[in-house]
């Protein structure tokens, strides 16, 4: 009996192993160790957006530069993005209000930058696997971190403290490396997003590796496995044990869940914190979008309310945003009202004569005329005045002009003649 025992401990342990190895997606023939390493201390890098100095062979940040974002970057001597793939990095400082990426150029497209975001180290150490993004091939001329205050959490002018870039190393492929990495995809805490609120596991994307709730549903079914074939009489009980190892290991996912947890209320707590009930309400995070439905509202004091007001920006939380700091108007998502109106009420494809390239008209339920549309940070449409439209290179709204002002548009719709 004590040596089924002795071998099942083992075969748990080694499964654990294994099942690590394969979430990490390993390559069985690389070494332990990386066999090439490029270590770039923290007082290599320049600080090009903010304030920075070095001492004892960091880099200090004491300041943001412009939209409160700091920014650190390295020349590098150019070296194949295929042999180094696992990013390692180190801060010293780096307050939980700060969300971290990292971008790099390659040099056959020196003039594109790519970005990944990161999860945040503290004052400490995480890993990459640099191998999840498509953008990481060829050579690599230059490395960099930017640090932001956190969006959607954190108001822009209260997020940033001074902080230490320690550095950052580049290995060649390695067990230790990928394991690493899939440690830190795994535990270390990331800011809020959207799915935060439902997600028990990862809620980002951005990572080759397994979920750690596949992983650990994966690592609970062999250890119920093992148990029902190296315990004598445990097979009539496989179903009760398989409970239990799941019911563990959905333990183990709530206890990292609650551990972000924590920490994103103390990324909270520390803009927060100090404030009163009314300070907070003034602490808005998205001010720029608070202001940009304070001029909408405002151009459209003597509208009726039920007016449809599409709003079209470039991404789904300034839109979402937008469409919440105009209630109680009647506003939408102007993608969505055409999505829903259907390609017949859409009336679509009707083209408009007097331009250079035929461009689709657009009407539907919600799209009617005297409806009023708000662009915000699209400039790809563009008001023009002698054709009485606003267009970009694939749509067009015959429209007549209410606000044109930064990277706000509204236009009142007229509709198809």
């Amino acid at each position: 009996m004590r040596w089924r025992v002795g071998v099942g401990v083992a075969l748990v342990v080694a499964s654990a192993f294994v099942l690590a190895l394969l979430a990490a997606r390993v390559d069985w023939r690389d070494p332990w160790h990386p066999r090439e390493r490029q270590t770039f201390e923290g007082a290599a890098f320049l600080a090009v957006g903010g304030q920075g100095r070095e001492l004892d062979g960091h880099l200090h940040v004491d300041a943001p530069g412009p939209e409160n974002t700091a920014v650190q970057t390295l020349a590098t001597a150019g070296f194949e993005a295929a042999a180094f793939p696992l990013l390692r990095y180190r801060f010293d400082g780096l307050p939980p209000t700060l969300a971290l990426s990292f971008a790099f150029r390659r040099t056959d497209a020196p003039d594109q930058l790519h970005v990944v975001e990161l999860p945040w180290p503290g004052s400490g150490s995480g890993s990459f696997d640099l191998r999840a993004l498509p953008e990481w091939h060829g050579a690599i001329e230059e490395i960099g971190f930017a640090e932001f205050p956190t969006p959607q959490m954190t108001p822009p002018d209260r997020g940033f403290a001074p902080f230490a870039l320690v550095g950052a190393e580049l290995w060649s492929p390695s067990w230790r490396g990928s394991l690493a990495a899939l440690g830190t995809a795994w535990f270390d805490p990331w800011p809020w997003t959207i799915r935060s609120v439902h997600a028990l596991g990862r809620d980002v994307a951005g990572f080759r590796q397994w979920p750690l709730t596949v992983a650990s549903a994966a690592f609970a079914g062999l250890a119920a496995l093992w148990w029902a074939l190296l315990v004598p009489g445990a097979r009539r009980r496989f179903l009760p044990a398989l409970a239990i190892a799941l019911a563990a290991g959905w333990l183990l996912l709530d206890l990292v869940w609650a551990a972000g947890l924590q920490w994103r209320h103390a990324a909270a707590d520390a803009v927060y914190g100090a404030l009163d009930g009314e300070q907070r309400t003034r602490q808005v995070t998205d001010r720029d979008l608070v202001e940009v439905a304070r001029q909408v509202q405002w151009l459209l004091r003597n509208e009726p309310v039920d007016t449809p007001v599409l709003i079209h920006a470039r991404s789904g939380y300034p839109l979402y945003r937008l469409v919440w700091h105009l209630l109680p108007r009647n506003a939408f998502v102007l993608s969505q009202a055409m999505e829903a109106a259907g390609p017949r009420q859409a009336r679509l494809p009707l083209y408009a004569a007097g331009f250079d390239t035929p461009a689709p008209l657009l009407q539907g339920e919600v799209l009617r005329p005297g409806s009023v549309v708000v662009f915000y940070d699209m400039p790809n449409w563009r008001y023009d005045a002698a054709r009485g439209a606003v267009a970009s290179t694939d749509a067009v709204l015959p429209a007549d002009l209410l606000l044109q002002r930064d990277r706000l548009l509204v236009v009142r719709y007229r509709g198809l003649r």
